[in-house]
C-alpha cells in the first residue's frame, strides 16, 4: 500500500515497505534518490541488502524547480524563460512492488523547439548490466561494462528494459516506454559507478503540443531479478495510462 510523500528538513521523502525515495532540487537540478530500506520486514531487508542509495532519475534545467506534493505524487515544475520550455515531472511510487515511476511532459511557446529531455541514472557498485532483448521467451543479453570514462550506447528495440546488478545484493531494472527513446548511453568510472543517460521526447516540439513520456525503476533481489524482469516489464507497458500532466 502506497503512502503519501512527506517533507522532512526540506527533503521530500516517500517510504514504502522496501524502499525510501528521496527527492531533492538544487540549482536547477532535480533528482530522485532510491535507497532500499533496512528498517522493515520487506524482502529486500531480509536479504541483508545495504546501500548508500542510487540516483535513479536526475534532470537538469536552466532555472529552478517549483515542487509540491499531491497525494502519492511528488510534482516538480520548471518554467525556463531562457529555453522557452515548460517541464513537469511526477515521481510516483509503484504499488505492490519495490519501485518508482517517472512521468514527464514538456511544452513550448515557440513554433519549433528542440524538446529533448535527458534523464540520468547513477548506480553505485555495479557488478553487471543486461538488456532484455526479447519477451517470448524472456531473453537477457549481457553487456560489456565499458572501460573507465569511455561512453558507449545501448541500442533499444521494441523492448526498452535494462537490468543493472549491484555488488550490494540487489538489482535495478530500468524501463522506458516503448518508442520514447532510441538508445541509452552508458559510462563506468573507476569506482564502478555506472551513469546512464536517456534522451526522451525527441528533438521537435511545436507550440500548443504537450508531449509526455514515462520511465519506471524497480528493485529486486539479484537472485530473483532475471526471472521477474519480463513480467514486470509487461506490467509496465500494459499499465493504465496516467492522467495528463
Amino acid at each position: 500500500m502506497l503512502t503519501h510523500w512527506s517533507l522532512e528538513n526540506s527533503i521530500s521523502l516517500l517510504q514504502t515497505p522496501d524502499l525510501n525515495l528521496i527527492a531533492t532540487t538544487s540549482a536547477g537540478e532535480l533528482q530522485l534518490l532510491l535507497k532500499p530500506s533496512l528498517d522493515s520486514p520487506g524482502s529486500l531487508a531480509e536479504a541483508g541488502i545495504q546501500s548508500q542509495g542510487d540516483v535513479i532519475f536526475k534532470i537538469a534545467c536552466s532555472s529552478n524547480w517549483e515542487t509540491y506534493h499531491r497525494g502519492h505524487d511528488f510534482v516538480a515544475i520548471n518554467d525556463s524563460a531562457d529555453d522557452s520550455l515548460r517541464t513537469q515531472v511526477y515521481f510516483r511510487g509503484v504499488d505492490e512492488i519495490a519501485g518508482v515511476e517517472l512521468i514527464a511532459s514538456r511544452q513550448t511557446s515557440l513554433l519549433d523547439k528542440n524538446g529533448e529531455l535527458e534523464v540520468a541514472t547513477e548506480i553505485d557498485s555495479v557488478a553487471s548490466i543486461k538488456q532484455l532483448v526479447s519477451l517470448e521467451p524472456g531473453e537477457l543479453r549481457s553487456l560489456n561494462l565499458v572501460e573507465e570514462s569511455q561512453e558507449c550506447s545501448i541500442k533499444l528495440n521494441a523492448v526498452a528494459a535494462i537490468l543493472i546488478e549491484t555488488s550490494n545484493g540487489y538489482s535495478i531494472a530500468l524501463f522506458i516506454y516503448p518508442g520514447d527513446a532510441k538508445e541509452v548511453s552508458m559510462c563506468l568510472n573507476k569506482q564502478n559507478q555506472l551513469t546512464l543517460k536517456t534522451s526522451l521526447l525527441g528533438e521537435h516540439l511545436e507550440k500548443g503540443v504537450i508531449r509526455q513520456t514515462r520511465m519506471r525503476a524497480l528493485v529486486f533481489k539479484s537472485s530473483d531479478a532475471d526471472s521477474l524482469i519480463t513480467d514486470a516489464y509487461l506490467n509496465f507497458v500494459n499499465s493504465e495510462a496516467v492522467l495528463s500532466v
